[in-house]
């Protein structure tokens, strides 16, 4: 037996590893021609999400930094604190003071309406028709 093959058995087999390369190489160019399709929807995708993300990020720095501009620190939330506890002392010494002047003005309204009963009741002894006239 020799190693040689007929003739017509060697072309049936390169035909075969022709079509079978053909086959293969076909396979690869769809292979590639769908990495290459996910490639551009993943891009699209990345890109899109990308744009969404740097919109979003843009709209939380603006509110944080609205935010942060209404807040105040504490330091400045101190000084305003400092400042209304000035006022209220303010405001309670002045109370003070007013109290003590209606207290004094209160006494002395007394004294005098006890000083005008004293005399109303000393002319009612002399003259007894006062009395019915502070009845009216």
């Amino acid at each position: 037996m020799s190693d040689e093959r007929p003739s017509d058995e060697n072309g049936r087999l390169l035909r075969f590893i022709a079509s079978t390369v053909e086959v293969t190489r076909e396979r690869l160019d769809a292979l590639y021609e769908r990495v290459d399709s996910l490639h551009d929807s993943l891009s699209e995708r990345v890109d899109s999400n990308h744009n969404s993300l740097s919109e979003r990020m843009d709209t939380l720095t603006g509110r944080v930094d609205t935010l942060s501009q209404s807040m105040v620190t504490r330091d400045e939330l101190r000084v305003q604190t400092t400042a209304v506890r000035g006022d209220i002392e303010q405001v309670q010494l002045r109370l003070d003071s007013i109290e003590r002047a209606l207290g004094a003005r209160m006494g002395q309204i007394e004294t005098d309406l006890s000083r005008l009963r004293s005399a109303v009741y000393l002319l009612s002894k002399e003259r007894p028709e006062i009395l019915r006239l502070l009845g009216q």
